[in-house]
């Protein structure tokens, strides 16, 4: 007999609402009215835990960073070697982004992000920040340690991340199937991290 899971608390539930909510009617459409009716609990239960949908919004972006490893805590020891380290952390930024939920999430902050700026805010500093700053301190101690020569390394891990993850994650973005294999990403990867070491591996 298999065990059932555990109800949900009632954040996760508010959460849970919210994801379905927003991507199903947007942003600016969703009502706290209609996230507590989803939810099932009352809008007093929902604002005791978000004091608005900005809060609801980030939660979501840091659910999903969760659950898909985005913020790399584990991928980056400064003692593993730049080809590990820098695989790891591109393997995870690639399955991150071939996730569906997340590329509509994508999709809502590029739509709605104009007229509601904290969507962009909230989406930045719960996914692409933390992975930016954590592949950044992880260059820095390389180049202390004189294994890479680095003149910028948040400017290089943005650069790392933007030859890993635009070259797929573009056309998908607006709906565009390339047939990318899994054997093509890995190509990309591999080929992404050589270019990548070559300009700044110390001589």
């Amino acid at each position: 007999m298999s065990k059932s899971c555990p109800p949900l608390s009632k954040r996760d539930q508010i959460v849970q609402a919210a994801r379905k909510l927003f991507l199903e009617a947007g942003y600016e459409t969703t009502s706290m009215d209609a996230l507590a009716a989803e939810a099932g609990v009352s809008k007093r239960t929902v604002y005791s835990h978000f004091a608005n949908k900005e809060a609801l919004f980030g939660a979501i972006m840091v659910g999903l960073c969760t659950e898909t490893g985005c913020t790399h805590p584990n991928t980056l020891s400064p003692d593993a070697p730049p080809e590990e380290a820098l695989k790891a952390f591109a393997r995870d930024m690639v399955g991150l982004e071939q996730t569906p939920e997340e590329r509509d999430v994508f999709r809502v902050v590029l739509a709605e992000g104009i007229q509601f700026k904290e969507l962009g805010e909230a989406f930045w500093s719960s996914g692409p920040e933390p992975a930016k700053q954590i592949l950044s301190a992880y260059l820095t101690e390389q180049v202390k340690r004189g294994v890479l020569n680095i003149e910028d390394p948040m400017v290089a891990a943005m650069q790392f991340i933007g030859m890993v993850k635009w070259p797929h994650s573009m056309p998908e973005l607006f709906g565009i199937d390339h047939g990318t294999s899994e054997e093509d990403r890995q190509r990309a990867l591999d080929q992404a991290i050589a270019i990548f070491l070559k300009g700044t591996r110390a001589p």
